[in-house]
């Protein structure tokens, strides 16, 4: 728990990183400008919004890194749009005698300015060129990369109601004025900044939870096809997105420039100290939390409170002189009552002074995410609040942004069949688990075995070349269409391979007889098999084969213990056995042939070649292969002059030769000599492999660290007081989200 601490600790420390706030100056007994600037940066808010030059806030900002949005007023676009050089002015005056010292990044050519409103639409018909003659003015000077044009809108321009989000569209009497501003932003790679106000949508909405804009509900409200939302102001950012596609815009970023919720003189239980300090709290939490929006999933929200200060000279609505995060005396208006700190009190982890319910939704989904699977299962047991993150999609993207997990084992027993309660070993509590058997699997008469794995998946196969998809974490599992295709009953089966990234996953068979080979592809995405194609040799590949060599019976241990030769009869979990990498952007796939040779088949580019043998043909071997971190290893146990070495070996592209990385130590290997042992291995994230020998004497599991060439046997797993046997093992990640 001490790691979840720190973790806590880390996210608060940036919280700020997205965030802004609105310097607004309409209020009597302000602080001096001087004194704003170091209440910005003793709080560490890095980014900050005026809506006018101002020479003082000029001065004051020089050298502090504040980000900077400045406004050019509504009565100041006509002028900058029927004048160039009064743009040229503009620019000289309010930017390049201030910069580099100040950190302009944005330029607003007005704010919230509607074509359809009496006191702003005289305004509209200047937006435009004055956006142009500033950009031009801004590129003349050489800082057009740093500094982007765009001006600040609202959702009124939207037509109404907009709902779903998706249905987003502008008003008719609005897309004459959007449209050339959509275009200009295109053009020039800037963002549209747009105030987004759930509380004002909220007063004049009808039927709709306040916990709905306030980020607090525990589950998704809106439903909107294939997107969940949970909070308006998602909702509210999607809808204008969704016009932004409709008008050629769906590469434009917006940036929330001002958002907030007033402390008073708003509809009462609504406008309230209380609400106004879980708005800002949880808004921040989201904006930074890196989850974005469903529409526009896994980034963070650039986004700017509105303001640092009650304005009581503002016009308009009461509640609008109540929306400062802190008072003219630079105190913080949203301080937690010593009642709301008691009762935190009794939340709080033991050892720190961080309470985890005063996380907002998204922070505790982002700590929760950062959790080992097994710890993940036994936390959202603590209360309902964590259970139901479970459930929540943006819970489970925030999962699959863990690059990666330590691995489990999926353990086969020696009838291979999949029929039974799935045991894994867990690499990170070095233990074991029993997991739930899938319910799909209790509907089949037929028999399956697991035959490869990838990421969080599992694929199993049954006698008749059926195939289930499993995430055996979850249990979920589905079955895959048939690979039905001309003359299949006269191909060999030679390979199955499995690769599977965040939102599909994809099956690889290869097929040949007499070195011709052939592949077909399931896609998860079209939900079908491609066309057969096949590979042809390559014949500059490391080693070409001896043919006379080829001709001679190879000889080697076969599963069964027997030394056989050519047609290598293997269990049939491993009878398939294969691993996938990519290289330069070429997927590979590599398997064992039935005289005992590693085949490389470069999908990409359809061609295969055959490594050269690790032993000679007179020795007895068991081989497997494994994959590692994109890496391919091949693990070999040999009996010689009355030992046994089991050894690790790679193949140096470069050298032409195999390569050995590691050995187990002979005290533990010299158990094996004269046993007729069979290995079945399987590979792992962070260079770890799992290696199973099985004979009718031993049974032994033994985990390889192959950085320091570590071996570790495993504990002995114990069902009903017997000790289970296992064959062989699938190295899967226990990922949660991972879809079928």
């Amino acid at each position: 728990m001490l790691q979840l601490i720190v973790f806590l600790f880390i996210m608060i420390y940036l919280f700020i990183e997205s965030v802004g706030v609105c310097y607004g100056k309409l209020g009597d007994n302000l602080p001096a400008e001087a004194e704003v600037i170091e209440l910005y940066k003793g709080n560490g808010i890095n980014k900050m919004r005026i809506y006018f030059p101002d020479s003082k806030v000029f001065e004051a900002l020089r050298g502090s890194d504040i980000e900077l949005i400045l406004d050019a007023p509504n009565d100041s676009l006509e002028s900058l749009a029927s004048d160039p050089s009064a743009a040229q002015d503009w620019v000289q005056n309010n930017i390049k005698n201030y910069y580099p010292d100040v950190k302009f990044k944005y330029i607003s050519a007005g704010n919230e300015v509607n074509p359809n409103d009496p006191n702003t639409g005289k305004y509209a018909q200047y937006v435009f060129p004055a956006m142009q003659n500033l950009q031009k003015a801004i590129n003349d000077a050489g800082l057009g990369d740093q500094i982007k044009v765009s001006t600040a809108t609202f959702p009124a321009l939207l037509e109404s109601p907009s709902f779903p989000p998706s249905s987003g569209v502008f008003r008719g009497d609005a897309k004459g004025f959007i449209k050339p501003i959509i275009d200009f932003l295109v053009q020039n790679n800037s963002p549209l900044l747009v105030n987004v106000y759930p509380y004002f949508s909220y007063i004049y909405a009808t039927n709709m939870k306040i916990e709905y804009a306030l980020f607090t509900l525990p589950g998704i409200e809106v439903q909107d096809g294939s997107f969940g939302y949970q909070n308006l102001f998602d909702a509210m950012i999607d809808t204008m997105y969704s016009a932004l596609e409709k008008e050629g815009g769906s590469n434009i970023e917006i940036v929330v420039s001002e958002s907030g919720w007033p402390s008073e003189n708003g509809p009462a239980g609504v406008s309230s100290m209380e609400n106004a300090g879980t708005y800002y709290r949880n808004l921040i939490g989201h904006v930074n939390g890196g989850s974005g929006t469903p529409k526009k999933p896994g980034r963070t929200i650039e986004t700017y409170l509105f303001a640092m200060f009650d304005e009581n000279k503002k016009s308009g609505d009461p509640s609008e002189q109540h929306f400062g995060l802190f008072f003219p005396n630079k105190q913080p208006k949203y301080e937690r009552s010593r009642k709301r700190k008691a009762k935190d009190q009794e939340n709080e982890i033991e050892g720190s002074n961080f309470p985890l319910n005063y996380l907002n939704q998204d922070l505790l989904e982002q700590v929760l995410s950062w959790l080992p699977t097994s710890s993940f299962f036994r936390v959202i047991s603590v209360c309902k609040r964590w259970k139901s993150v479970a459930d929540c999609a943006t819970f489970l993207h925030s999962c699959s942004q863990i690059s990666s997990r330590d691995p489990w084992y999926f353990m086969v027993d020696s009838n291979s069949i999949f029929n039974t309660q799935p045991i894994v070993f867990d690499s990170s509590e070095n233990n074991w688990k029993w997991l739930n058997f899938p319910p799909l699997f209790q509907q089949k008469q037929s028999s399956f075995v697991p035959v490869a794995a990838s990421g969080g998946l599992i694929c199993f196969q049954s006698e008749a070349n059926q195939f289930i998809i499993c995430n055996p974490v979850t249990g979920t599992a589905r079955q895959i269409v048939s690979c039905n295709f001309q003359d299949q009953e006269s191909k060999t089966l030679k390979a199955i391979a499995m690769d599977s990234s965040l939102d599909s996953y994809k099956l690889v068979l290869i097929y040949g007889e007499n070195s011709e080979f052939s592949f077909r592809v399931y896609n998860s995405k079209a939900n079908q098999w491609e066309e057969e194609i096949r590979l042809t040799r390559k014949s500059d590949g490391p080693n070409e084969p001896n043919a006379s060599e080829d001709e001679n019976p190879g000889y080697f241990l076969s599963k069964c213990g027997n030394v056989v030769s050519t047609d290598l009869e293997r269990s049939p979990c491993k009878q398939y056995s294969s691993v996938i990498t990519k290289k330069n952007e070429e997927e590979i796939i590599y398997f064992l042939s039935s005289s005992g040779r590693v085949i490389s088949c470069n999908v990409t580019n359809k061609f295969y070649f055959e490594y050269p043998r690790l032993l000679p043909l007179h020795h007895e071997y068991s081989i497997d292969l494994i994959e590692s971190d994109g890496e391919v290893f091949v693990v070999v146990l040999s009996e010689f002059l009355e030992s046994a070495s089991l050894r690790v070996w790679r193949f140096d592209e470069i050298a032409k030769f195999w390569h050995q990385i590691a050995a187990m130590p002979p005290a533990m290997s010299h158990e094996f000599c004269g046993k007729k042992v069979d290995i079945n291995c399987t590979g792992g994230s962070g260079k770890k492999i799992l290696v199973c020998l099985n004979s009718a004497e031993i049974c032994r599991y033994v985990l390889c660290n192959l950085v320091n060439n570590e071996w570790t046997e495993l504990p002995n797993c114990y069902v009903n007081g017997k000790s289970k046997e296992f064959s062989c093992a699938f190295s899967f990640e226990p990922r949660i989200e991972a879809s079928v």
